[in-house]
């Protein structure tokens, strides 16, 4: 009966049974594989490692066991109840994008209607404006033009380019102009330079070739230090009273009165300083020019800064501030657009043939806020005035509290079902209620309208699948996951004691048997010069001196390693101090770099050394500093090969100094750079292992750096060197 019953079953099933039989094989097969190595194991731990063993498997077995038939119970109900939710938030989606494709017509109905009125600048931008007071959801309406630039309602970014004024129109006036430049620039006589550029000011009509004349008469004052009579000629410009006005490519009355209030603050009159700066910065918001070139945004920027410290009225609110803030968002939008949707515009032959005014739609990212936006190409009218594309970011407080609640009231969801909507962080832009999406039931992304947001369904009382179903699901899971969990975190805990133990104990080990190599280097050096001259047999004056020097050299540096010790103890204990004065950091880092030059040379390296002619004062320990760039001069020579070359120079770099160590030695991986800092690390190769070092040097190096306000930085390839840089603030910098 049963030999029967098995021909029929391989009959009807021959590759099922066939695959099953040798499945079947292979597990057994390998269960005694494991089975004899198991039993091989077990007798080499010990007998406390076995117990633990055997007891982990009888907590874990019959937990697994009973914890799958609970959860099997209940999987049937949660993949229905997936179903029904998708398909719920699902409608909700396409309920949400036909709507926004219905106002989107607006845009379309609108600029059928009405066109600029030319394709000067401000009508185009007055359209713009109306536009968008027409579109209640859409922000920062834009058109591009051929060459790719932007107009906004604000603002433009490569829209023209305006020439800029660098010499006078007039030939009289211009002769005069080159001979003041040359005497400035060239001759450095400043008293020449005025008298020529007044004659070349008596000699030109046009307001532009006086505007610019002023400023250089007003710049040479400056330089000598007559602030007065600079800025009685900056006030020259303003008098003009032309805001059409360039000096260079800026507009002049920025340039005056941008000047006028540095004048008075050299003169430490903070008052008119104030009064000028906020002039200034109402200029700019009223005025505002092309962005391109970025000059804008720093004279805006800076404005705003200057007034904010300045004055203690500055305005937080109201309409010039406003304007400010939609100025800068307006910025950062062209900016944005400039970047990611332009250059697709332009070399997209896909939006070249489609139809007018059919809108696309794209999702660009930046730092702070995201842009869902759109664009279409405009009708023959727009493009005849030079116009390629017309575009829009949608407003995301009309698409979430104007747009968004009605929708959902009409959707006609189940009671105990709510709707969010998220944007690509997951963040939570509008949730039916006010309540929190704390468990998604189910969620779906839109298509081409709003790609970067999702919509999501979720339980009113927070509650997941497994909760809607019962607790079944949850109280197995929670039994099995806890008993896992707690047996986890135990060893875990276990072995993370231990292998810190250890480490901690390796690395002390470490630290005491480099520290004691180093040290013993430089006293083997003066016990043994110094038993030389003892002896007598050095009779030569020259050689006698050589050998103090290198006593004395060896002596500072078993000092420095001292200090390293000492001051990295006194900075674990948090305890170190420096003591500040305002000095030459060049100088410091040169006589620093002078004392450490006997025991590079001896070691065969080849220094390179540049300083700027100039004093860097700086406000620090110069002691802590000096100590500091040793350490850095240390490890160059320490971990360099073949290559013996080394790169130090000082420098200055927006209100920092800057003092820069390169080498060609074997470099630090990336993966390493994260952690050089770390007391008592090492990078662990080749030549970390055959070179001796404490591991303190770049911790300490990096305290002393912080402690004045500075950051240090590393530029690392393997096989090529490593740059180390530290920038400390100058003295009077904030």
């Amino acid at each position: 009966m049963k030999a029967s019953i098995f021909v029929v079953a391989g009959s009807g099933f021959s590759v099922l049974g066939a695959l099953q039989f040798l499945t079947s094989f292979w597990i057994v097969l390998h269960s005694q594989l494991l089975y004899c190595n198991m039993f091989d194991w077990l007798g080499r731990i010990s007998p406390k490692t076995k117990i633990l063993f055997f007891a982990s498997l009888l907590i874990f077995l019959p937990s697994a066991f009973l914890s799958y038939l609970g959860l099997q119970s209940v999987n049937e109900k949660i993949e229905n109840l997936r179903a029904h939710y998708k398909s719920t938030v699902g409608l909700v989606r396409d309920k949400m994008e036909l709507e926004l494709l219905r106002i989107e017509d607006g845009v379309r109905t609108f600029i059928l209607k009405s066109q600029p009125q030319s394709e000067a600048t401000n009508d185009v931008q007055k359209w713009l404006r109306d536009l968008q007071s027409a579109n209640v959801f859409l922000d920062c309406p834009f058109v591009v033009n051929e060459r790719g630039g932007i107009l906004s309602t604000m603002l433009s970014k490569g829209w023209t380019s305006a020439t800029p004024v660098v010499s006078p129109r007039s030939s009289a006036a211009a002769r005069l102009f080159q001979s003041a430049e040359e005497a400035e620039l060239t001759k450095q006589d400043l008293t020449e330079a005025i008298r020529q550029y007044q004659g070349s000011l008596e000699a030109t009509p046009f307001a532009e070739d006086r505007a610019l004349l002023y400023s250089r008469i007003g710049r040479c004052d400056f330089k000598l230090r007559r602030f007065q009579e600079g800025i009685s000629e900056y006030r020259q410009i303003l008098s003009l009273k032309d805001e059409r006005l360039l000096i260079g490519s800026l507009p002049a009355s920025v340039v005056a009165l941008s000047q006028i209030a540095d004048g008075y603050q050299a003169l430490g009159d903070s008052l008119n300083c104030g009064r000028r700066t906020f002039e200034l910065y109402q200029f700019l918001v009223r005025f505002p020019w092309d962005i391109e070139s970025g000059e804008y945004l720093y004279y805006l920027r800076k404005a705003h800064d200057a007034m904010f410290f300045l004055t203690k009225d500055y305005p937080q609110k109201g309409e010039s501030a406003d304007r400010e803030r939609g100025i800068l968002d307006q910025a950062e939008a062209l900016i944005l657009f400039a970047e990611k949707l332009v250059p697709k515009i332009r070399s997209d032959p896909e939006f070249s043939a489609r139809p007018d005014l059919q809108p696309q739609h794209l999702f660009i990212s930046s730092n702070r806020v995201p842009h869902q936006a759109g664009f279409l190409k405009p009708p023959a009218v727009l493009q005849q005035m030079g116009v390629v594309a017309l575009g829009y970011r949608f407003r995301p407080a009309y698409l979430t509290a104007e747009l968004l609640p009605g929708i959902f009231k009409s959707a006609g969801l189940e009671p105990n079902i709510a709707v969010a909507v998220l944007d690509e962080r997951d963040s939570v832009l509008y949730a039916q209620d006010g309540l929190p999406p704390v468990h998604r039931l189910a969620a779906d992304s839109f298509s081409e309208l709003l790609p970067s947001w999702k919509v999501v369904l979720f339980d009113r009382q927070g509650r997941s699948e497994e909760r809607l179903v019962g607790s079944e699901r949850t109280l197995y899971l929670s039994l099995f996951v806890g008993i896992v969990l707690v047996m986890a975190v135990g060893i875990f805990l276990t072995v993370r004691a231990a292998a810190h133990e250890v480490e901690v104990s390796q690395l002390k080990a470490e630290f005491v048997s480099n520290v004691s190599h180093e040290l013993k280097t430089p006293l083997a050096l003066i016990r043994m010069f110094g038993e030389t001259l003892e002896s007598g047999l050095v009779v030569n004056e020259a050689a006698r001196k050589e050998f103090y020097g290198i006593i004395r050299k060896e002596s500072e540096r078993l000092t420095h390693l001292i200090d390293n010790v000492l001051d990295f103890s006194k900075m674990d204990a948090g305890g170190k101090e420096y003591h500040r004065e305002e000095a030459d950091v060049v100088e410091v880092v040169r006589n620093t770099v002078e004392a450490y030059m006997f025991h590079i040379r001896d070691m065969g390296f080849v220094v390179e050394r540049r300083y700027p002619d100039e004093p860097l004062i700086v406000r620090f320990d110069t002691d802590a500093i000096s100590q500091a760039t040793l350490n850095l001069l240390s490890n160059a020579t320490k971990y360099s090969d073949e290559r013996k070359v080394i790169r130090i120079w000082v420098g200055r770099d927006v209100g920092f100094a800057t003092v820069s160590v390169e080498d060609e030695g074997v470099g630090i991986p990336k993966e390493a750079l994260g952690k050089i800092f770390e007391k008592f690390y090492r990078v662990h190769d080749r030549k970390t292992k055959e070179t001796r070092g404490t591991g303190i040097g770049l911790t300490l190096t990096k305290h002393i750096v912080e402690a004045h306000g500075g950051t240090i930085e590393v530029e690392s390839e393997v096989g090529k060197g490593s740059t180390f840089t530290m920038r400390i603030p100058l003295a009077g910098k904030d």
